[in-house]
């Protein structure tokens, strides 16, 4: 498994919780900064900027965090990036997965361009696929998407041309160029979108909730217009999630999922022994596993009284705290790898990881024998 997937993965965490800021609070702004701040704030403080000189080619994919990114040449593979802010004006053969403050991407992209940031902006030619998480985007006329865009935004503007569908959350929606096939929208009670006259829709447009949805003047629907209300469940899933605790429990699942997604990337071939070694001896390894949750505390305070050790402590204490996190990351995937590897079949470690994890979060918040179930999972 790459770092790509890794990083998408991340993405498509993000754009998961998206229908809980969209229906569960009125700022959508105020859900993007609590999300992505955290991590455009560490990246704003390292004060490097790394530039790509125009007539440069990277004959690989390009990866990189800095504060600033510009792309003035050529990348033959994938750019994933981090960022406080994003600038491409050279032709990308890949795919684009960014995380910034703001993005501009004015070059073509012959793969999908999938990125997050509080402003972004498209001005070139993307051959797939569009997926975007932000507060403002605007697609510009200069730009062509061939396949399908999704966004969950604030405020987006589409002015450029779409080859496939448009499905979205946004606050504000305004399309202003032809659309191959359906138009999906969905806003809050406050929402708005606007066909301008250049619009045109091949398929239905389909809009959920009570958001206003204003068509102009030369604006063209070949379809169906189709209001739907948001279903029942979904609305009692809204109030559910956006109950604050819910919600922090969600995303610490979902930085779980990150973490091992990580660990497994770079670690793969130790994660697929683990796995399979998990179910072996078990008695041995519990107990092992229980003298090292006991020992190691007593051991960390101990050097910290000798003064000249508190440094190693600190540094131990954290190797410790980060063992018993991920302990959920590897007990999660013993349990996927033991359901899905089956037969021999050969199946790519994300997928029992990602399953397990999400059933021991469930087992361990089982009332009574959940707690033991959480901490023989830790040892």
């Amino acid at each position: 498994m790459k770092m790509k997937h890794a990083l998408t993965l991340l993405l498509f965490l993000l754009f998961i919780t998206i229908p809980i800021g969209v229906y569960g609070q009125s700022s959508f702004e105020s859900r993007y900064s609590d999300v992505i701040s955290p991590f455009t704030d560490n990246i704003r403080g390292n004060g490097e900027t790394v530039t790509i000189n125009a007539g440069d080619v990277i004959n690989d994919n390009f990866v990189r965090f800095a504060e600033k990114i510009i792309i003035n040449g050529d990348i033959a593979g994938d750019v994933i990036v981090g960022a406080f802010e994003l600038t491409i004006n050279g032709d990308v053969a890949g795919d684009v997965i960014a995380g910034a403050e703001s993005i501009e991407i004015n070059g073509d992209v012959a793969g999908s361009i999938r990125v997050a940031a509080e402003d972004i902006k498209i001005r070139g030619m993307v051959g797939r696929n569009v997926n975007v998480f932000g507060g403002t985007v605007v697609l510009d006329s200069s730009a062509t998407v061939a396949m399908s865009a999704t966004f969950f935004a604030g405020d987006i503007t589409i002015n450029s041309p779409v080859g496939g569908s448009i499905y979205g959350f946004g606050g504000a929606v305004t399309l202003n160029n032809t659309v191959g096939t359906n138009v999906t929208l969905f806003f809050d009670d406050a929402g708005t979108a606007t066909l301008q006259k250049g619009a045109v829709v091949n398929g239905n447009l389909t809009h959920h909730g009570e958001g206003n949805v204003s068509i102009q003047s030369g604006a063209t629907v070949k379809g169906e217009t189709i209001h739907r209300q948001i279903p029942f469940e979904i609305l009692e899933a809204r109030d559910f999630l956006s109950n604050s605790w819910i919600y922090i429990k969600i995303i610490g699942l979902f930085g779980v999922l990150l973490v091992g997604t990580l660990i497994i990337s770079f670690f793969e071939k130790t994660s697929t022994r683990y796995a399979e070694e998990m179910w072996n001896t078990p008695v041995p390894k519990l107990l092992w596993g229980l003298l090292i949750l006991i020992a190691a505390p007593v051991a960390i305070i101990i050097v910290a009284i000798t003064i000249i050790g508190i440094p190693l402590a600190i540094i131990s204490a954290a190797i410790y705290v980060f063992m018993l996190f991920i302990a959920k990351v590897f007990v999660g995937l013993a349990i996927g790898y033991k359901l899905l590897n089956r037969g021999g079949k050969k199946i790519a470690l994300v997928w029992p990881m990602m399953l397990g994890v999400i059933i021991y979060a469930v087992i361990v918040y089982i009332p009574y024998i959940g707690s033991l179930i959480a901490f023989v999972g830790t040892v």
